[in-house]
């Protein structure tokens, strides 16, 4: 009796300094693992990030679509791109090629803007500083309104009822590309609260769009200078 108890004793203790080996083991691994997590740069984990996101999920977009006529899709899950910045109110100044007949119009109401791109682009402008082939970035346009539903507002303004929707796309394969020379397209997708915008939208002409985009916007006809997220990357 007393020499079996001894083994069960013995086989005891060595099973628990195995399993104290193997934890100790994982342990070592794991904290190797995040050691060297740690010490890889910010942009380098950006990127990762950026990776992460745009292989995640059915929603997440990969590039621009068209539809049979060469139409472009508007994107699925656009929102869960990565957001770039917002703006309330902006008015080119009258002088300026910027101001077309459509920003003119704009100009009378407060319009909020939200504009997103896509984390593929995303991911790459952070490793190069550039805007990859291809790019999409959707801005939203809202009515700014003051007052809630509640009356809690005292003052201030929030994105209201949805306007349209808005695509910049840089894509040198696009397939309506006859008669422009240009690697970026503007595409307008009305639909407002009352109705979901357009499943499609064309090309804008270049004079309406591009030619204001290539004379103000401070990076690759992007108006970095507006975007927080983009704007840091572009600081010496």
């Amino acid at each position: 009796m007393c020499f079996l108890y001894n083994f069960a004793n013995t086989r005891r203790d060595e099973l628990f300094a195995n399993r104290l080996f193997c934890y100790r083991s994982s342990y070592r691994l794991l904290s190797a693992i995040f050691s060297r997590f740690l010490s890889l740069k910010s942009t380098t984990l950006s990127v990762l990030l950026g990776f992460l996101l745009a292989t995640e999920g059915t929603a997440q977009s990969t590039g621009p679509a068209y539809d049979a006529a060469g139409n472009i899709l508007l994107p699925k899950g656009y929102r869960s791109w990565v957001f770039v910045g917002a703006n309330l109110g902006l008015v080119y100044r009258p002088e300026i090629q910027a101001m077309t007949s459509r920003e003119a119009a704009r100009a009378e109401t407060m319009a909020f803007h939200t504009v997103y791109i896509d984390p593929a682009a995303y991911a790459a402008f952070l490793e190069t500083g550039t805007f990859p082939d291809p790019t999409v970035l959707v801005m939203e346009v809202f009515r700014g309104e003051t007052r809630d539903a509640d009356g809690a507002l005292k003052e201030g303004t929030f994105p209201g009822e949805r306007l349209l929707v808005e695509l910049a796309v840089k894509d040198p394969q696009r397939p309506t590309r006859e008669g422009s020379k240009e690697n970026w397209a503007y595409y307008i997708f009305p639909g407002d609260a009352e109705s979901d915008p357009l499943a499609s939208a064309e090309a804008q002409p270049d004079s309406e769009c591009f030619a204001c985009h290539r004379s103000h916007a401070s990076h690759d006809n992007v108006w970095v200078q507006f975007y927080p997220v983009l704007r840091e990357r572009r600081r010496p």
